[in-house]
């Protein structure tokens, strides 16, 4: 019993000296041969739980005695189980034995490590392995009734392997923030600049000597472009040998490697990655990138609303947006008082309209043919506008926006500007062209909008319009990815009690402002524009 009592001393002052404490209460002991009494004294001086056999370890039961084969089955199944994922038959002979050497081995030599082997066992692992490695099949060795449980989990694959998929399905989703916090990173380092400063394509030490990065953080930049390649951000054109900076040696001299390329302490030239730009990333480099507009999405104000939304969800309607909730006032207030906060918006609408209006015009010009006058309704800065009176000079463009907004707006441009509140009356125009600014308001903002747009162009038979820029929920391509993002950004759209909407939903608006027909034509991604006749 004195021995118990000074290990648990050490134990103690391991802990004091160190720092590093065992946790007793989440210990355990087996006793063997030892009275009531003893058994007593030794929960009360090791302060643990004491327990008895059977035990379990590695998955197998522990016990006084050698364990029986059928008792060792467990650990026959475990490497077997091993094989259910893996397409052997993919993989020559020389892939299975690295398999083999690295997994299947290393199941059966750590349990010899604790545990006596029945030889029966060995043998089945044994079999399995080699039919794994020769044939890439797996043995199916045969057990008795009792060992249903272990049969069932071998002929389940197709359960087994689901259940897996659907496990990585959920972290690959809960993980998506970190994506968005890479792509944030590659946005504040300027990674993309980096890269496109070298002609498109450049290694981690080029991109470091152009970024702000700490040289002990060089090695989490490689995790960073790591994340960012498989993401499909950056790509990896080639590997490309980069010597690293000679050292003299004790002598005064800088080694060599025998092939006259200089080393580090006698190391060779490392193979570096050739980080390139990809179609993604070139849209973070260039005069029209969409730098502003990520940055909106990724900023701290736009991303802590959404950590409330389970509780927003709790409340009942009307009840304030998810950044209300947050912040206590209102996105559009905030823009008002906040000339920070409204940069903000206002450069990643310009950023988002110097993009996408240039395809527009491209893709459907047509709508555009034939107005000789255009409202931009709640256009910002005017960058669609823009790009509109670029492509029609003949075209007069005009900018309705509320009164800061206004006030900020560029001059010298073939473009006015007007202030004005959209819910209160529109100045008249041949056309109205609204560009993602429905989808901030809830159905009847939206009819009265449209009412007073209605009202400020002519009819149809004169050419008048309403142009509208929006997400339509499933129009454009039919991939999951494409309907991915709609439904995301739907989701997104409660920060400020807005919505997107699917056709009927639209049509629904349309009508009840008093609209006679509409077209909608789904040619720029995961957007389109609707015309909308009067």
């Amino acid at each position: 019993m004195l021995d118990f009592r000074v290990f648990s001393a050490i134990i103690d002052d391991f802990g004091a000296a160190t720092g590093l404490r065992t946790n007793i209460d989440k210990c355990s002991v087996n006793l063997i041969r030892c009275a009531e009494a003893e058994e007593a004294l030794v929960a009360q001086e090791l302060r643990c739980l004491v327990v008895t056999f059977p035990l379990r370890y590695l998955g197998l039961p522990l016990t006084l005695r050698k364990p029986t084969a059928a008792q060792l089955q467990y650990l026959v199944d475990s490497v077997a189980n091993k094989l259910l994922g893996w397409k052997a038959l993919l993989l020559d002979r020389g892939g299975r034995l690295e398999l083999v050497q690295t997994t299947l081995s290393a199941i059966s030599i750590f349990a010899m490590m604790s545990l006596d082997i029945h030889i029966k066992t060995l043998i089945e692992i044994e079999k399995i392995i080699r039919g794994f490695l020769w044939k890439g099949l797996i043995h199916q060795h045969k057990k008795k009734q009792k060992d249903t449980p272990s049969i069932m989990a071998l002929n389940d694959q197709s359960t087994d392997q689901a259940l897996l998929d659907a496990e990585h399905e959920l972290w690959r989703t809960s993980f998506s923030y970190i994506k968005s916090m890479a792509v944030k990173a590659a946005l504040d380092l300027g990674l993309a600049d980096a890269i496109d400063h070298h002609g498109g394509a450049a290694t981690l030490p080029q991109i470091v000597d152009k970024v702000k990065v700490h040289t002990s953080k060089v090695p989490c930049l490689r995790r960073l472009m790591r994340v960012l390649t498989v993401s499909g951000v950056f790509s990896i054109q080639q590997h490309q040998n980069v010597v690293p900076p000679a050292i003299a040696n004790g002598n005064g001299a800088a080694t060599s490697n025998g092939n006259g390329a200089a080393t580090t302490n006698g190391t060779a030239a490392a193979a570096e990655p050739l980080y390139a730009l990809t179609p993604v990333s070139r849209l973070l480099v260039g005069s029209r990138n969409l730098i502003s507009m990520m940055s909106m999405i990724l900023d701290p104000t736009f991303i802590t609303p959404f950590l409330g939304i389970g509780a927003w969800f709790e409340h009942a309607l009307p009840d304030p947006c998810i950044f209300r909730q947050q912040h206590g006032v209102a996105l559009w207030k905030m823009a008002e008082k906040d000339p920070a906060f409204d940069a903000l918006i206002n450069d990643a609408m310009v950023s988002d309209s110097s993009f996408i209006m240039e395809i527009a015009i491209r893709e459907c010009g047509e709508v555009f043919q034939g107005i000789t006058s255009l409202m931009d309704v709640a256009g910002g800065l005017g960058a669609a506008s823009q790009v509109i009176s670029k492509a029609f000079p003949g075209m007069e463009c005009t900018v309705m926006d509320l009164g800061h907004v206004v006030a900020k707006a560029p001059t010298g441009t073939a473009v006015k500007y007007v202030a004005g509140d959209m819910f209160e009356s529109i100045p008249p125009a041949d056309a109205v062209f609204i560009k993602w600014v429905l989808h901030d308001w809830g159905h009847e903002d939206c009819v009265k909008i449209l009412k007073n747009c209605k009202k400020s162009i002519p009819s149809r038979e004169n050419g008048g319009r309403v142009i509208i820029m929006d997400i339509v929920v499933g129009a454009g391509p039919s991939g999951v990815k494409h309907k991915e993002l709609q439904v995301l950004f739907d989701l997104y759209m409660t920060i400020v009690d807005g919505i997107e909407r699917d056709e009927e939903e639209w049509k629904k608006i349309f009508q009840e402002a008093g609209f006679s027909g509409y077209q909608i034509l789904p040619v720029l991604g995961f957007r389109s524009i609707i015309e909308v006749y009067p």
